[in-house]
């Protein structure tokens, strides 16, 4: 009887301690082969004017590293969002920098000021064994 209260008492602790270690990892950004790093931000810069400025890392050199495109989208209340600008690296080639192991740049847009702004920045990294991208948001600004 001592074994078996023993043994479920074990078993109830270890299915306890199960979730919270797979909630513990489940939120926490993964790096790769071509990503190690990557941050992207909303920064005012006044009369209406905002930069998304982001910075990508790689562990090694890369062909291209920086972002592939960028989606801003503005509010008046922060509640209801309008997309209002998209860039593309094949637009706006400094998206991207090239044999390189990092990326800090930016894009910026003349918006209105008092409103607020958020973007999508889909970050990437590639060289000739292969790449990978993430799609990440900044945090949301009043311009």
């Amino acid at each position: 009887m001592k074994k078996t209260t023993r043994y479920l008492t074990l078993l109830l602790v270890l299915a306890l301690m199960l979730p919270t270690a797979a909630m513990a990892t489940e939120y926490k950004p993964m790096s790769s082969a071509y990503l190690s790093s990557y941050n992207a931000y909303i920064q005012p810069g006044g009369n209406g004017k905002v930069s998304v400025c982001y910075s990508v890392n790689s562990a090694t050199t890369m062909t291209d590293v920086g972002a592939t495109t960028i989606l801003l989208q503005e509010s008046a209340d922060g509640k209801v969002w309008t997309a209002v600008a998209s860039y593309s690296s094949s637009v706006y080639p400094h998206m991207l920098a090239h044999n390189t192991p990092m990326c800090n740049t930016d894009v910026s847009y003349s918006g209105v000021s008092g409103r607020y702004y958020k973007a999508s920045v889909t970050v990437y990294a590639g060289n000739s064994t292969g790449s990978d991208s993430r799609v990440i948001w900044t945090t949301i600004e009043k311009a």
